[in-house]
């Protein structure tokens, strides 16, 4: 059955697009991307050295075809960071940005030079470390989150849904555990939010899980007070979560992938969320060591902090920045 909605977004880009006499691609959330890239070059004075770094590709479609339509001179730096990450070629942006070394050598072997991509992971700006966090604050930030004091609380980030996060599979996996089960903390906004509150009040009970969308500032919070991240997608562009997570020290479980094997080195425990009670078993097994495991947290965090840090990063950046702006617009 086609989603009503869907189809309106698509005719509306289509139509748009056909007045601006651009080139398409009409997917469903075409008319979101179309709509803000005509927000950003009606609001933004555009010199021709400027850069514009665009991590979603419907917009840096739009973006190039502006330009080339209307004969302007910025120049398009695309964030390869999407969940899955854009497969190649890339041939509406200048440059693309690979953020893991797999994307990086998928484009390779599909033909990408490597002249026209650069392999730079996503830089953060943590919040300060501190001392790592003691019973007596821990139990304070429960409180106050509305999180249980003497049960695990495992903890999962991002949008809430059942198609790409999979949280229906987290869900299931942790109601085989039985009576002594860990609290599950969804954190975020989706599309299946209600379909997720209705199916963790039947497996868990109201008293087993918690479903909350709160400020980005708000988020650090539950990283402290949560046992464990998990999360059961199959394949993040980047997982920015999971660099969050282990940036605050939290041991994490998480899909066996090449680009997450990239991103977390050793730092979490993989395994193969197609297969049921894989991430039951595992996440049974980390319930026994890693609530008292201090040294495992803190290892993780120095670790990530110093990978992924803005100002360790930053020259990186900024010589990425120069050569994009450096590059002769592409006219395909």
């Amino acid at each position: 059955m086609n989603d009503p909605i869907v189809h309106q977004e698509q005719t509306l880009s289509e139509l748009i697009g056909r007045a601006a006499r651009l080139k398409l691609e009409a997917r469903p959330n075409d008319f979101e991307e179309f709509t803000f890239a005509m927000w950003a070059c009606a609001t933004t004075t555009v010199r021709a050295s400027e850069v514009l770094v665009v991590s979603e590709i419907g917009v840096a479609q739009v973006m190039t075809a502006l330009r080339n339509r209307f004969r302007l001179n910025y120049r398009v730096l695309f964030a390869n960071g999407g969940s899955p990450p854009g497969p190649p070629p890339y041939p509406f942006a200048d440059l693309v940005q690979q953020l893991t070394g797999p994307a990086y050598d998928i484009a390779r072997e599909a033909g990408e030079p490597d002249e026209r991509q650069v392999l730079l992971p996503r830089a953060f700006s943590f919040a300060p470390a501190g001392p790592p966090v003691d019973a007596g604050e821990r139990a304070e930030l429960r409180r106050r989150l509305g999180l249980p004091q003497h049960r695990p609380v495992v903890l999962s980030v991002g949008a809430i849904n059942f198609r790409t996060k999979r949280h229906d599979h987290l869900l299931r996996e942790v109601a085989s555990m039985g009576p002594n089960r860990p609290f599950v903390q969804l954190l975020g906004y989706g599309e299946n939010v209600r379909e997720a509150r209705a199916l963790a009040v039947d497996l868990l009970g109201a008293e087993g899980f918690g479903i909350a969308s709160v400020r980005p500032e708000a988020v650090d919070d539950y990283y402290r007070a949560a046992d464990i991240f998990a999360l059961a997608s199959y394949d993040e562009g980047f997982g920015r979560v999971y660099v969050e997570a282990a940036g605050w020290g939290l041991p994490l479980l998480v899909h066996d992938s090449p680009a997450t094997r990239w991103v977390l080195e050793d730092l979490a425990v993989y395994v193969d969320m197609s297969k049921p009670g894989e991430l039951r078993a595992a996440l049974e097994r980390m319930l026994l060591v890693v609530c008292a495991d201090q040294e495992s947290r803190e290892r993780r965090q120095r670790r990530v902090r110093a990978r992924f840090e803005w100002n360790g990063l930053r020259p990186d950046y900024l010589r990425v920045l120069h050569r994009c702006a450096g590059l002769s617009p592409r006219r395909e």
